[in-house]
């Protein structure tokens, strides 16, 4: 079953999904269809079938002389996607980054832009404004660069120097045009913001998730949906080894135990995480036992509280190896989970999924086609944005019931509740005058509104200027 994403006979490897925001998705890797290694982007339209106009091997990212490989992908949603590569010219690596429109042509010419001469990676977040940040290793330090709409890189050449060589890096956009960095250096988790001028905001060196741990690697790192971030990685501290996960504000302050939370123990390989769309995280791993492998997902809310187990909650446990997790939020606390399974045979492998919902219990594994789905709400971009000093929020409820519209800081601080209480069906409008409950104008700067009601929990981003 299935697309074909690439109807061309050549070796098709490392795959790399995200949304093209039109429910549908941008895919990219490598292939060896011209004897070496180059990268190609397909896009899947709503349907399931090949986006009308893209070539059936898909779009050429990064051809040529040598080896390319796909490092990272994010989207610019129906515009296109922004794709990080590494091209190995005879044992010399140089990254570059490429963004291909949502017709399937290039947009920063046809060989992308090269942020370095030389250098692993790069991993690339969206900065917002139809541009990237990218971050890569290099001999002299890890380094990062923003390439904004038009192709231009905005920090020099090449890039601006984050930290000494690291072993691991991860990033993330903030939601305000810049990115969260995350590294691994002398054994030990960092992170760092940069807004879009390339200023650190977390001091010089960033800031450690967990000083005290033991030797810490496998980074994960997600937007908590609030200008900050949630981390994890694996701890092999002398007590309680394992797994384990940590919140850093937009401010940069750590906002959990300072020791991190810890999702899950063992022998584990192979985790993931997403968002949980309320500021926490979901983890997913596969728990290496005696005889086979099993699959466990662990949500840690926003206040640091693991919720699904002490150890995790165990999702399959079926015969034999369940293998290569990973995870989407599903917008509701909860997420849908897939893996490799065996149980039909030792060379019989299916990809299995699963939804787990918020709570963590009464885990749904398929569709029932004759249940009618809740009929989900709509909650519109807020108008005037950027605004002062007001500005007008919309929102749709297909059923009534009760709903509560909220305000919130990026530290993710509640300002204002502007709607609580029972609510018809149909459309609604709320004003926000930018002051909090108790009548005091905010400052200027980012600010986030959830609707919570029946059939919708959704939040979206908007700016006060003063």
């Amino acid at each position: 079953g299935g697309v074909p994403i690439n109807t061309l006979l050549s070796g098709l490897n490392s795959p790399k999904l995200v949304s093209d925001g039109a429910q549908g998705g941008y895919v990219a890797w490598h292939d060896d269809r011209a004897s070496t290694w180059d990268v190609y982007l397909q896009r899947i339209s709503s349907s399931g079938g090949i986006m009308a106009g893209w070539p059936a091997g898909g779009a050429a990212v990064a051809t040529g002389v040598g080896h390319q490989y796909a490092s990272s992908i994010v989207s610019d949603g129906p515009n296109g996607a922004i794709i990080g590569c590494v091209k190995d010219s005879f044992g010399l690596f140089s990254p570059t980054v490429h963004k291909i429109d949502g017709a399937g042509f290039p947009t920063w010419t046809s060989n992308g832009i090269r942020v370095d001469s030389n250098g692993s990676g790069p991993m690339v977040a969206n900065d917002g404004s139809g541009g990237a940040i990218a971050l890569w290793n290099t001999t002299s330090g890890l380094r990062a660069q923003r390439i904004n709409g038009a192709g231009t890189p905005q920090w020099g050449w090449p890039g601006i120097i984050v930290a000494s060589p690291v072993t691991e890096m991860m990033i993330t956009a903030d939601g305000s045009g810049g990115a969260i960095l995350c590294w691994i250096l002398a054994g030990k988790a960092y992170v760092q913001r940069v807004n879009s001028s390339g200023v650190f905001q977390w001091g010089p060196n960033g800031v450690a998730l967990c000083p005290s741990g033991g030797t810490q690697g496998g980074l994960r790192i997600v937007s908590d949906n609030f200008g900050g971030a949630v981390v994890a990685w694996y701890d092999n501290r002398a007590v309680g080894p394992g797994l384990y996960m940590q919140a850093v504000s937009f401010s940069g302050a750590i906002k959990w135990n300072a020791a991190g939370v810890f999702a899950g123990g063992g022998q584990y390989t192979g985790w993931q995480m997403t968002g949980d769309s309320f500021g926490g995280g979901i983890l997913i791993w596969e728990g290496i036992g005696a005889i086979d492998s099993d699959i466990y997902v662990q949500r840690v809310s926003r206040d640091g509280i693991s919720l699904w187990g002490a150890n995790g909650k165990l999702i399959c446990n079926s015969l034999r190896d369940n293998r290569w997790p990973n995870l989407v939020a599903d917008g509701t606390g909860g997420a849908v989970a897939v893996w490799q399974d065996e149980r039909e045979g030792i060379d019989i492998v299916y990809v299995h999924a699963m939804r787990v919902p918020a709570g963590g219990g009464q885990f749904v594994t398929g569709v029932d086609a004759n249940k009618s789905p809740q009929p989900r709400g709509s909650l519109y971009q807020n108008k005037p944005n950027p605004f002062n000093p007001t500005t007008a929020i919309t929102y749709e409820l297909q059923s009534e019931g009760t709903t509560t519209m909220i305000i919130y800081d990026v530290s993710g601080r509640v300002v204002r509740t502007l709607r609580a209480g029972w609510t018809p069906s149909g459309r609604h409008q709320v004003t926000w005058d930018g002051t909090d409950d108790n009548g005091r104008p905010q400052p200027s700067g980012v600010f986030y509104y959830r609707l919570v009601g029946p059939g919708i929990d959704e939040a979206r981003k908007m700016v006060l200027l003063r």
